[in-house]
């Protein structure tokens, strides 16, 4: 299982190397039927930096109640790295990933 790979990953030599400087924006635009709730709107807001990559998701609100716009940036590092990082190199970028599943609340009256 995934506790053989990880004790084969610690015995692996051959350093692995990302080349490429990567950039990748995007911006969504939600239309919501209310305002969407402050926690929720936090919670939309966050940032990371690591060895492998940055990356950033903020939340903005619209002119009109229940318009939002979710703005994501992130930036592939090139680097080599040693064998026993591979797992966390895959985890950081997942780590970008999940940041996109965070539930989106609002209230009506």
């Amino acid at each position: 299982g995934r506790r053989g790979l990880e004790r084969g990953l610690d015995q692996l030599a051959t350093p692995f190397e990302a080349t490429d400087p990567t950039r990748f924006t995007s911006t969504v635009r939600v239309r919501l039927p209310a305002a969407p709730e402050a926690d929720s709107l936090r919670a939309l807001t966050r940032a990371e930096r690591n060895d492998f990559c940055a990356w950033n998701l903020a939340a903005e609100l619209g002119a009109e109640p229940g318009e939002l716009a979710l703005h994501f940036e992130l930036e592939a590092v090139p680097g080599v790295h040693p064998a026993t990082r591979w797992a966390d190199y895959h985890a950081a970028f997942e780590a970008a990933l999940e940041a996109w599943k965070t539930p989106l609340a609002w209230r009506e009256d």
